[in-house]
């Protein structure tokens, strides 16, 4: 009796067996692979870490540099805002002017990123209205981190954009519950934007500083005009500034950047500039800073300068990433190379060279094109401080 028990107990096992083994063979596919968990959506704060893939190598020499004696190196961005709806489409903004669009298909998330053309930056642009930037290659991790590849939209205009690719690695840092919650407030871009500690005339001229214009950004070749990029502006007839900031989202590299100094229309009569000089050094003493040692030792020279050379602007520029100085003499009579000696110039920048921590070069004519070395990417792109001097006649800076 025991033994029948036993047997009726081994073959109530085995039927068991056999319903059981089907049961849990129910969360594999076809072909024995587990099926892939739902992931969740990505909405949220992220940082990325971008380093560098394929990096475009420029051999120009500008100013007696190249493109290889600049280092490549990651970056970190960490204010990528990501929203994703309920079918999956991906809405962003990277402050102060990228846009985001995207797509998540379980693991893989593709996003395309939108710059702002060129122009006064507006953050309620639509999106249609800006131009493709790049492409990122995602996929999300069974940690929920975001791995991947992104590049550049080729841009004639721009030829490391045809070459430099770099690695995404992302973490959300914080939750968002909508789209709404990830909308900048520009005015907080101040304080990004105007920098003038860097800067070599932060020692004699920050503290009173006169902006061109009153915290506008204009995009313009690959960075920002973040107080104009006319001067001497609206604000003063002299001793005014701008920023220009560079921006490129991606890992940090070097390229070489292209600026335009031309010669506009007069701001004001010879002899009312030269009263606003008087007057502006009788309350801020400053011709002593660009190497004068009084008023009545500069006249004689800018009177001279004037009857030989006309109309005239002078403003100067300093990189942040080389820490050499360019100088711009505007013009529109007489010989440039006869402007670049005169005393006066020659006075300007031996002032300059107090305060230098690099090479200073000097251009003349009525439009002037200078090229410069800066670094791109997030969280390291570096800037040039322009700075209007005095002169007859406005300036216009332009990048390209």
């Amino acid at each position: 009796m025991k033994i029948k028990k036993i047997q009726l107990l081994i073959v109530q096992l085995l039927i068991a067996i056999v319903f059981l083994v089907p049961i849990s063979s129910c969360d594999k596919d076809d072909d024995n692979t587990e099926k892939q968990e739902d992931y969740t959506g990505i909405s949220g704060e992220w940082e990325f870490t971008l380093s560098p893939n394929q990096v475009y190598m420029d051999t120009a020499i500008v100013h007696g540099m190249t493109g290889s004696d600049f280092e490549t190196h990651s970056a970190v961005c960490d204010e990528i805002y990501l929203y994703e709806d309920e079918n999956h489409d991906i809405y962003g903004v990277i402050p102060p002017h990228y846009k985001i669009t995207g797509k998540r298909d379980n693991d893989i998330v593709l996003l395309t990123l939108y710059a702002h053309p060129q122009g006064y930056v507006d953050v309620s642009i639509d999106i249609s209205d800006m131009v493709e930037y790049g492409n990122m290659q995602l996929k999300l991790n069974s940690f929920g981190f975001l791995e991947g590849d992104g590049d550049y939209v080729e841009n004639p205009d721009k030829p490391w954009s045809a070459v430099n690719t770099y690695f995404v690695e992302g973490r959300k840092i914080n939750d968002i519950t909508n789209s709404g919650s990830y909308k900048n407030d520009p005015t907080e871009e101040s304080e990004v934007v105007v920098n003038c500690i860097n800067s070599i005339f932060y020692q004699w001229f920050c503290s009173r500083y006169v902006s061109m214009e009153s915290y506008s950004l204009i995009f313009n070749g690959i960075g920002f005009y973040c107080l104009g990029n006319e001067g001497p502006g609206d604000n003063s007839y002299m001793y005014t500034m701008t920023d220009y900031v560079a921006d490129q989202f991606g890992n940090c590299t070097t390229i070489q950047c292209c600026f335009h100094i031309s010669l506009e229309g007069p701001k004001s009569n010879y002899t009312d500039m030269k009263d606003d000089i008087r007057r502006y050094e009788a309350n801020y003493p400053t011709l002593n800073n660009l190497g004068f040692e009084s008023y009545d030792a500069f006249e004689p020279m800018l009177d001279d300068f004037h009857n030989k050379f006309g109309n005239f602007a002078i403003s100067a520029t300093q990189n942040s990433h080389t820490n050499n100085m360019s100088i711009y003499v505007n013009h529109d009579a007489g010989n440039s190379d006869d402007a670049i000696n005169h005393p006066m110039i020659q006075q300007i920048k031996s002032g300059f060279d107090t305060y230098s921590f690099g090479s200073i070069f000097v251009y003349a004519d009525e439009n002037i094109t200078d090229s410069m070395w800066l670094e791109l990417g997030t969280s390291c792109n570096s800037d040039i401080v322009y700075f209007y001097i005095f002169g007859t006649n406005s300036v216009q800076y332009r990048t390209y």
